[in-house]
């Protein structure tokens, strides 16, 4: 039996940062959307022998990021009449752990593309978050490592880009407030959405439609064929 420990990266940790003084351990997670990094992390040393795989563990407690109830997010990827599917299940088995909302912080969004190949709604999710991936075997959730190797997998099937700044009311309604909108997380779905203001005599109708329609091209642009874009 070799009892050699051995550390394998299965953790990445994603930040949002434009300060320009992140250290050399975070890398830039997409060059098309500045200010979004990743690093790595480790759930724990594994033991080598011929009962535990070098390449997974298995997850009753990972470290003090996760709990074991691990499904903080839902990412719904098909609307269809019984066909709901979270983001943490089939086709890509990705889980993210994110941090609660905070007013005052930074936030970004996040979409899923289903089975079809076909994008889901933008989605809130806080600017620092966890990202692991499973598998099932013999019915057990095994967590693969190292997950550098499935990070080009989930940039095929996950878009991250920045969102705005977050508010949150003294009713814990989250709002996302950028330079020229406003726009309102919906805490069943996790989608973000607009709302029409009509009791705001501030605000002319005429100016929430031409922002509706801001809302519109931002999130919900579709190509010739009806596919999102």
């Amino acid at each position: 039996m070799n009892n050699t420990l051995t550390s394998i990266a299965n953790i990445l940790e994603f930040t949002y940062d434009t300060s320009g003084q992140l250290s050399d351990e975070w890398t830039l997670f997409d060059s098309k959307e500045k200010g979004i990094y990743y690093r790595h992390h480790y759930i724990s040393n594994l033991k080598v022998n011929n009962k535990i795989s070098v390449q997974h563990v298995t997850l009753p407690f990972i470290n003090k990021f996760f709990k074991q109830d691990y499904t903080n997010h839902k990412f719904f990827m098909s609307k269809e009449e019984k066909s709901f599917k979270t983001f943490n299940q089939m086709p890509h088995n990705f889980i993210i752990k994110r941090s609660s909302f905070k007013s005052g912080s930074q936030a970004l969004e996040i979409r899923v593309r289903d089975e079809r190949g076909h994008w889901g709604n933008w989605q809130l999710i806080t600017d620092k978050f966890y990202l692991i991936k499973i598998k099932e075997n013999d019915e057990l959730l095994l967590l693969e490592s190292p997950i550098e190797e499935h990070l080009e997998d989930f940039k095929n099937k996950f878009q991250i880009r920045y969102s705005g700044l977050i508010y949150k009311s003294p009713y814990n309604d989250i709002s996302i407030v950028n330079e020229d909108s406003i726009y309102y997380l919906n805490g069943n779905t996790g989608d973000i959405e607009y709302k029409l203001d009509f009791e705001n005599q501030c605000y002319p109708f005429e100016d929430q439609l031409e922002s509706l329609i801001k809302f519109k091209n931002r999130y919900y642009q579709f190509d010739n064929e009806g596919n999102r874009i």
